[in-house]
């Protein structure tokens, strides 16, 4: 069965794959030992994408010193941003039960020589130089400008047994944190997987002048608790592609769609023609623009460059717009390092993007804070969001992907099953585009609704639950909000994949709903039969061996249809027409619980 630790070697083998024709000896998996000092290499790079955004191989590989002679060091990464200098240390296992169990060896985090390499030391204490790379390390914090503004972390990646006092002490008195099995999956797998991995509090979008006399317009709106500051201005095209290529889904936290869903609506095809076949700048005057929200933002025309400003946007969110920004990201990525695609499509074109910034109070409670917007402010958003979102209607499905119950669901889902739920259309499609994950480990938020509406046993409403009911407060909002049933929701999602696993295995071509062997269960019945195994037997004996429960149901399908049409319910079950609407009636809860009464 797929597991976070399959999810984790796919992206692995994914790194490796793109690693470019100089490094394919150094990369080669040309027999196991070789493909496991790969993948241990690959992780490191995972680390550098997921914390630091960096896409570029290239980029990555420069900061891996890994090697003979590397002062104990596997790679580092200074964030001018946040003045820090990572100093990473890793050590990949190559079996699930070894990831999540085995713990590094106080060995390796004594054989680090972080101390040496900062005071400049040009070998270790046998004598050995260090390598290129580690001078090359040396180099880069030699050009630093004010240094002492630096913080100095090291980054275990590995099962650590010792606590935070311990590692600075082994790793010389520097701050120290640990990515163990645990916040490998959440923190690098999960976020690699959604294509939300990565965000920088602040953003920089160049603007273009020699357009504008009045480059911008900037109001005040008064919204009673709330200050907002509306600044509108026309941004380049090859801006707002650069950014949504490298941020995807987490600049669209709050915009009801996710990055990929954004493809499936026809004016894409019209967008893409305007900026591929346009000469000039009719972009600017066609589309309707991007709306973002933000906590701050700031605009200087002093940039030191003629005809250019600088637009700085902290915590950006694209509410409306993001369907324009993602097609601008892929025709971008089509062309990407082709200087002369670039040009052509995007030189000269412009989007009007609106920002909403908001002011946060010195006083505003820290954790409020954390997220960049206080809960006046998410209000503010979502109403926005809805009225700004008219061109594609919002159906409760997508209004409701963001609430808390949802976000909270979704975590556990991951956490507790490895398992994906989809709370918004299309979320998951970057990880499944690149191999990174099956489709079936992939929870649709019908699915998911219609599985609790049966693990409650109420097959009928499961099978004909509308939209309306299946996400409206009787529906995703009542399930949602008791966490403590969440596992059972997550054990009748199994058990649908697991009979959608059989409906393939017996599927034949003479019979390809296994009629013969199994009644209308394939066809009209899987929610009964989830219903079927909440009714008879209890979470413990479920979680015990759910494939034994679920094969125990389907072998006493056929009789129990017969029992239907013979004892219980005569006049309800005599055709296919009469089966369907028996299936999504009232009567099969009354049928199953009878049927199916708790074993103990």
């Amino acid at each position: 069965m797929n597991s976070k630790y399959s999810t984790l070697i796919n992206i692995l083998d994914k790194i490796i794959s793109e690693a470019p024709v100089k490094y394919k000896k150094l990369y080669s998996v040309d027999d196991d030992k070789k493909l496991e000092q790969a993948r241990s290499r690959a992780y490191i790079h995972l680390y550098l994408m997921a914390k630091f955004g960096m896409l570029d191989f290239l980029e990555r590989e420069l900061l891996i010193l890994d090697g003979s002679n590397d002062g104990g060091i596997d790679a580092y990464y200074i964030d001018k941003d946040s003045k820090s200098i990572n100093i990473i240390q890793s050590k990949f296992r190559h079996s699930k039960k070894n990831f999540e169990s085995k713990e590094i060896e106080i060995d390796e985090l004594l054989k680090m020589d972080i101390t040496r390499i900062l005071d400049g030391e040009e070998s270790c204490e046998n004598g050995n130089k260090y390598n290129g790379k580690v001078k090359g390390f040396q180099d880069e914090l030699d050009k630093l400008k004010h240094k002492a503004k630096y913080e100095y972390n090291v980054i275990i990646l590995a099962n650590c047994r010792y606590d935070k006092n311990k590692l600075e002490k082994l790793t010389g008195g520097y701050e120290s944190k640990v990515i163990d099995f645990n916040l490998a999956y959440d923190e690098l797998v999960y976020p690699v997987v959604s294509g939300n991995y990565y965000s920088r509090e602040d953003l920089e979008v160049s603007i273009d002048l020699a357009n504008s006399q009045h480059p911008r317009i900037q109001y005040n709106a008064d919204l009673g608790s709330v200050d907002a500051n509306i600044t509108v201005l026309f941004v380049p095209t090859i801006e707002i592609a650069k950014i949504m290529n490298k941020y995807k889904n987490s600049i669209l936290h709050y915009n009801p769609r996710s990055y990929l869903d954004m493809r499936k609506n026809s004016v894409n095809s019209e967008i893409v023609n305007t900026l591929k076949e346009s000469e000039n700048n009719e972009f600017a005057l066609y589309n309707n623009g991007l709306t973002i929200v933000c906590s701050g933002c700031y605009f200087t025309e002093k940039t030191g460059r003629k005809n250019k400003a600088s637009l700085s946007i902290s915590l950006p969110q694209i509410i409306n717009g993001g369907q324009t920004a993602f097609t601008l990201s892929k025709i971008y990525e089509e062309v990407e390092g082709d200087e002369d695609k670039i040009k052509e499509y995007f030189h000269g074109k412009e989007v009007l993007v609106k920002v909403i910034s908001f002011e946060t109070d010195e006083e505003d409670d820290e954790e409020d804070k954390l997220s960049g917007f206080l809960p006046e402010h998410l209000k503010i958003v979502e109403n926005v969001s809805q009225a700004t979102n008219r061109q594609n209607p919002i159906d409760d499905a997508d209004r409701k992907a963001n609430q808390e119950s949802q976000i909270r669901f979704q975590k556990y889902a991951f956490m507790h099953s490895g398992l994906y739920y989809e709370r918004k259309r299309g979320e998951f499609g970057d990880g499944i585009a690149k191999g990174y994950l099956d489709r079936s480990m992939l929870i649709k938020r019908d699915d998911l609704v219609r599985c609790c509406f049966a693990s409650t046993i109420e097959p009928g409403l499961a099978r004909s639950g509308s939209k309306k009911l299946l996400f409206g407060s009787d529906g995703v909002d009542s399930f949602l909000s008791d966490g403590g049933k969440y596992e059972s929701y997550i054990y009748a999602v199994k058990a649908l994949l697991n009979l959608k696993d059989m409906e393939k295995k017996y599927r034949t071509s003479d019979d390809k709903y296994s009629v013969s062997k199994f009644g209308s269960a394939f066809r009209y019945g899987k929610y009964a039969v989830i219903s079927a195994i909440f009714s008879k037997y209890s979470l413990d004996e479920i979680r015990l061996n759910l494939t034994v429960v679920v094969e125990d149901i389907m072998i006493s399908w056929v009789d129990f249809e017969n029992w239907i049409r013979e004892e219980g319910f005569k006049d309800s079950f005599q055709n296919d027409n009469n089966m369907l609407n028996f299936y999504k009636g009232a009567k099969i809860k009354t049928a199953i619980e009878r049927y199916f009464p708790k074993v103990s």
